[in-house]
């Protein structure tokens, strides 16, 4: 018999500790021999498809998303559970867009996420990551919002 969960989650991760949170949400949510997807989108990291035809495209990209992958690596250790398969990977673009693509493209059955606290106004002016994805993804999301006064999920 098998635990009720998730059995693949996609946890996009910013680089900060604060979104590395939603590691731990994703482990509680997935199901036996579940599979994780940890992903970290850069906006500025020139994509293969862009690059001209004589180009080694794929040395290219690992090259210039080496650390993205380095830290990535790094993270895929605070998923502690052993049933579970954990993959990464680097994309470019916007956040949000590529979020969702990637929620598609694997097929994912969730997303989790960490909410950064920020003011309102900045929120209204630009919008947030997590808010975009909120409204326009097919899956669930599990927010995690770190705790201001001692670093837990609340």
């Amino acid at each position: 018999m098998s635990l009720p969960g998730f059995s693949h989650i996609l946890v996009p991760l910013d680089g900060t500790p604060s979104s590395e949170l939603s590691l731990e949400a994703a482990a509680r949510a997935a199901s036996q021999n579940g599979k994780v997807t940890i992903v970290q989108i850069v906006e500025d990291l020139v994509s293969p498809h862009q690059l001209p035809d004589d180009c080694d495209k794929q040395a290219f990209w690992q090259e210039q998303a080496r650390p993205v992958l380095e830290y990535l690596e790094k993270v895929k250790a605070l998923v502690t559970r052993d049933d579970l398969k954990v993959e990464t990977m680097a994309a470019s673009g916007n956040p949000a867009e590529a979020i969702l693509d990637i929620a598609k493209k694997l097929a994912v059955e969730a997303i989790a996420m960490s909410s950064h606290s920020r003011s309102v106004l900045r929120q209204v002016l630009i919008g947030s990551t997590v808010q975009t994805v909120m409204s326009r993804a097919a899956v669930p999301l599990l927010i995690v919002h770190p705790s201001t006064e001692d670093g837990n999920i609340s």
